[in-house]
């Protein structure tokens, strides 16, 4: 593996570990199905939001009191906090598997803590994860007051010390450090750690008294090779810290809006920093606009394994799906009408006719004597005459072919795409090289069930043969 890209990886997990998911180091495996209620003790002493306000709240039965007003988590394994069926209703989204640390992780290894890793089913490679983890022990503090050190010194002193492994003694490592950094406790070691990163990376923090005096909320971004960002819960315990944190990829059209706030001298760096005059306030914006959301969905998930009869978190809790903020043909569940021009990455898309049944199959047996029906009686051929047009910048051609338009899907059903070996596609076939200003019509040949009324068209745009990310798909519907 190339070294650079190694160590990209490194950096990305561990940085994540740190900042935004320590669930990255976890291992492959499901653990046996969690129960919420044995993970806490007592509870908060207010009804905070718990869904972002374009959803309908629930009624919420009023909690109990506790002497201090804190949560109080007990629970020692952290994939017994939250139920996987939890996390699927409150993000929407299923989740592929429950990751518990594997022993030879940094944090176990290291005996800073542990974790747990609700792992996202995705479009694409790209993660989306829930993280639940726990720091604990005088080893997470000689970590954390490592790392506020580092900070202290430099962004690439701090990036520096994310790889050292394993985990130095403070004063061995720094030996000018300031050891008062040890005698303090964890909670306050890890705010003071939370106040120290402003300096490299976009973070916003809030204390959640209306939840529990104990509690935290945070929102970061990071910049640069390790462009991400996150949304976190914190629960401060005498002697450990409780993390729930959830990570996505930036949406595409944010990130390259974030991109322009970088120096040119910054941007091939692992955690590049951006003018913040520029940079603050798109974070500001979309911190306020998607990343509050899903902390508020966090927040909920606790309130859940506090008391689970105290509130049920919305299926649509997470704001980026929200049916009153997502256009149509951006979500497979709201795809835009057939006929209606659609854009992504420069591209238009356009289903100008829609031929199926025996009128698509004629239409195939003109193309070629040997296009058959689909040897499953139950599936049909839909043939779709589309047009695609070019808008961007690129100086040089680009390639349009079926190979952008996937397999059309209904009820979550996706459809297997004919072969050139199945079918002979009629003509004009969807195929050119496109400069700006540029379209091209043709048909695509796709299979649908029977009994489908309005099967879907997945656009997922190739720029130089390689598909983009799933931030760009788009969705068209095929019905009438």
């Amino acid at each position: 593996m190339n070294h650079k890209y190694f160590q990209l990886h490194k950096i990305i997990v561990v940085v994540l570990i740190v900042v935004a998911i320590a669930a990255c180091t976890a291992s492959p495996g499901a653990p046996d199905e969690p129960t919420a209620t044995e993970a806490v003790q007592v509870l908060p002493t207010a009804s905070p939001e718990v869904s972002p306000t374009d959803v309908e709240q629930p009624t919420a039965s009023p909690l109990p009191e506790s002497a201090a007003g804190e949560v109080i988590i007990d629970a020692s394994d952290p994939c017994s906090l939250l139920t996987k069926e939890n996390v699927e209703a409150a993000f929407g989204k299923t989740v592929q598997e429950v990751k518990p640390a594997k022993a030879a992780s940094t944090l176990v290894a290291s005996n800073i803590g542990t974790d747990c890793t609700f792992e996202f089913s995705a479009p694409s490679s790209e993660n989306y994860l829930l993280g639940v983890t726990f720091y604990e022990g005088k080893n997470a503090v000689n970590y954390f007051a490592y790392l506020i050190t580092a900070l202290k010194q430099s962004c690439d002193e701090y990036l520096q010390a994310l790889l050292v492994f394993p985990i130095p003694p403070l004063t061995e490592k720094y030996p000018s450090a300031d050891s008062a950094l040890l005698e303090l406790p964890l909670s306050d070691l890890y705010r003071q750690y939370l106040d120290t990163l402003g300096e490299c990376i976009y973070i916003h923090t809030e204390d959640r008294t209306d939840v529990g005096k104990n509690v935290l909320a945070s929102e970061v971004i990071m910049l640069g090779l390790l462009q991400n960002s996150s949304s976190g819960v914190t629960v401060f315990g005498k002697d450990r810290v409780i993390f729930l944190t959830y990570y996505e990829p930036i949406a595409r059209d944010a990130a390259a809006e974030f991109d322009t706030t970088i120096p040119d001298k910054e941007k091939e760096k692992f955690l590049a920093l951006a003018d913040k005059e520029k940079f603050y306030p798109l974070a500001e914006s979309y911190r306020d606009q998607v990343l509050s959301g899903y902390t508020k969905t966090l927040i909920g998930l606790l309130q859940q394994a506090v008391s689970p009869s105290f509130v049920e978190v919305p299926t649509a809790a997470y704001p980026t799906k929200s049916a009153n903020t997502t256009p149509p043909g951006l979500d497979v569940s709201l795809p835009a009408p057939r006929g209606e021009t659609i854009a992504s990455t420069g591209f238009e898309y356009t289903v100008l006719d829609v031929l199926r049944g025996e009128e698509a199959l004629a239409k195939l047996k003109d193309a070629s004597l040997f296009n058959h029906a689909p040897k499953d009686e139950s599936m049909e051929y839909i043939l779709v005459y589309m047009r695609v047009g070019y808008t961007g910048s690129s100086t040089k051609a680009l390639h349009v072919d079926p190979a952008c338009i996937d397999s059309t899907w209904s009820d979550g059903t996706k459809y297997d795409k004919p072969g050139y070996a199945d079918v002979s596609n009629p003509q004009p076939y969807l195929q050119a090289e496109l400069l700006p200003g540029e379209q091209v019509e043709g048909w695509v040949t796709m299979l649908a069930r029977k009994d489908d009324p309005a099967p879907i068209l997945i656009i997922q745009p190739r720029i130089n043969g390689f598909s983009t990310g799933s931030e760009d798909l788009r969705y068209l519907s095929l019905g009438q």
